[in-house]
């Protein structure tokens, strides 16, 4: 995988990143939230931190194509999301909202294997 292929996925993963932290919560208050629920949307969001990478990791070993567990799981982040602009209720967004963070998390971890693996050898040009 050539450098910029690499680098640009880094880029737009935390460009999406960046760009949902701050307006989240404006997202979620727009659509009629309250505090409580905002803080249990971020709560389900975090969560998917424990499970996605540990699953992505099974998967990716038994498939042996990291690559392909990376395009997948972004292509379900995406589409997932999709969803939210539809939700009706607290329930709905929670669901997609677990569903985005389980792809979410599931990508980088896969993508940190590849990145690594491309630069082998040379591993300490990562940083």
């Amino acid at each position: 995988m050539p450098y910029w292929r690499l680098s640009a996925f880094y880029l737009f993963y935390f460009a999406i990143l960046g760009a949902m932290v701050p307006y989240w919560t404006v997202f979620l208050r727009g659509r009629g939230m309250s505090a409580l629920e905002i803080g249990q949307l971020m709560a389900v969001g975090t969560l998917t931190r424990i499970l996605a990478p540990w699953a992505s990791a099974w998967v990716g070993d038994r498939m042996a194509r990291r690559i392909v567990v990376v395009r997948l799981a972004a292509a379900l982040m995406t589409v997932v999301f999709c969803g939210m602009f539809v939700a009706g209720g607290f329930w709905q967004v929670a669901l997609i909202t677990a569903a985005f963070g389980f792809f979410w998390n599931a990508a980088l971890p896969q993508f940190e294997i590849v990145t690594l693996r491309h630069l082998d050898g040379v591993g300490n040009l990562y940083g």
